[in-house]
């Protein structure tokens, strides 16, 4: 007996088998990912980080789900995903330091999309106001959208 034959009888796999069956999986697992919904927060800018992901993961033909508040920016990106290739965009305007709002806009994703897979959490806010002269409610909502 070989020695590959005696070490897979063994149940020991080679390196080239190692790396065939993680081909198969890595290929099995991106179809299958195409096919799960990718929700994206924090869209509506056109200079932020989830407008960019939104396109870059459209650009791959998946499915998505934006989120944001800015009704308008929301609409844009939604524009811009469907133009650079995905599959299906759902959008929800939804305001990520309200847990009810974010309940209702996951409940409608939930509703026209297919499962959701991933979630790509961009939405953030800066308060231009000193650190000293910020209000609770104000230092409350920036640490509840950015953590």
């Amino acid at each position: 007996m070989t020695g590959e034959r005696a070490h897979e009888a063994a149940g020991e796999r080679s390196a080239a088998d190692e790396r065939r069956v993680t081909a198969e999986r890595s290929a099995a697992d991106e179809a299958r990912i195409t096919e799960l919904t990718t929700v994206v927060t924090g869209v509506a800018s056109t200079r932020g980080i989830g407008r960019g992901v939104a396109r870059f993961l459209a650009a791959e033909g998946r499915p998505l789900a934006l989120l944001d508040r800015d009704e308008a920016g929301l609409a844009e990106a939604a524009e811009q995903a469907r133009a650079a290739g995905a599959s299906l965009v759902v959008t929800a305007q939804a305001d990520i330091a309200d847990p009810a709002s974010v309940d209702t806009a996951i409940t409608a994703v939930e509703s026209a999309a297919p499962p959701v897979a991933a979630l790509v959490n961009c939405a953030g806010i800066a308060d231009p106001t000193p650190f000293l002269e910020m209000t609770s409610a104000s230092f409350q909502r920036t640490l509840t959208i950015n953590t």
